[in-house]
């Protein structure tokens, strides 16, 4: 191997691109081989226009669609702020308030239900623990901004702090209206996004508020299913509703 001095070029990107000449001159000295010292002023620098400059380079395109919020029951388009977040709520106490229906059965001649053994001891460390372990991360916070990470990288602090809030709800059976409440976005669908249907609705919920839930479906989950029946399937640990669709496509499908 010999030995050589390499070359390196100095250049300066200021933020009035993508496409300029200074990010010209960047990817041309990287594709000669050489090494690059990229000068870039602290006060002018914008992050996404240096991202979609090298998307742009790499050929990948990017677009950014604004949303159209949707209009009114009649049609008319409703152009301020207000109006639209006044739609939003007649839409969602439509959908998510619905009538309870009818019962097809008297709950007073069912069979009593046995006595579950769930134990009422004091949330511990462990639970507490295993519950946040078990949160996915890259999920978006609730409305307090308490994030998945946030609880993952507190470790024991956490945990501890955690635990004691924990025992001390389950004690005075008051669970804070941070974790009642939450805050609906709104994703589009198919269609005419003008239409407030066409929109899927989802609703940010506190994170440590899930941890606390996780940790008494775990106390629940065990005993539940030991008396839930062999035929049902959704919502049961490596069980799915795919294979009962299966077993009936099968039966149907020869007939």
């Amino acid at each position: 191997m010999v030995d050589r001095e390499e070359d390196i070029a100095v250049v300066g990107i200021g933020c009035n691109f993508p496409g300029g000449e200074g990010l010209d001159n960047f990817w041309k000295v990287l594709l000669e081989g050489k090494n690059c010292t990229v000068q870039i002023p602290e006060e002018r620098f914008n992050s996404a226009l240096w991202y979609d400059a090298d998307n742009s380079k790499a050929g990948k395109t990017h677009t950014t669609k604004a949303a159209l919020i949707g209009g009114s029951k009649d049609g008319r388009a409703l152009l301020s702020d207000e109006e639209q977040e006044a739609r939003w709520v007649e839409h969602f106490r439509e959908v998510l308030n619905q009538p309870t229906p009818p019962t097809l059965f008297n709950l007073d001649q069912e069979p009593p239900a046995p006595t579950l053994n769930i134990t009422s001891d004091e949330i511990s460390g462990i639970e507490v623990d295993r519950a946040i372990k078990s949160l996915k991360n890259n999920k978006v916070p609730g409305p307090n901004e308490v994030s998945t990470e946030l609880l993952k990288h507190g470790r024991e602090v956490v945990v501890e702090s955690l635990t004691h809030l924990f025992n001390l709800i389950w004690h005075s059976e008051d669970v804070s209206a941070y974790w009642r409440s939450g805050v609906i976005v709104t994703l589009p669908k198919k269609g005419n996004q003008s239409d407030c249907n066409n929109w899927q609705g989802i609703t940010l919920l506190s994170i440590p508020g899930k941890v606390f839930c996780s940790v008494l479906l775990q106390c629940l989950k065990t005993e539940v299913d030991n008396i839930l029946r062999e035929e049902q399937a959704g919502f049961r640990k490596v069980r799915s509703c795919s294979e009962q669709i299966f077993t009936l496509r099968n039966i149907i499908e020869p007939a």
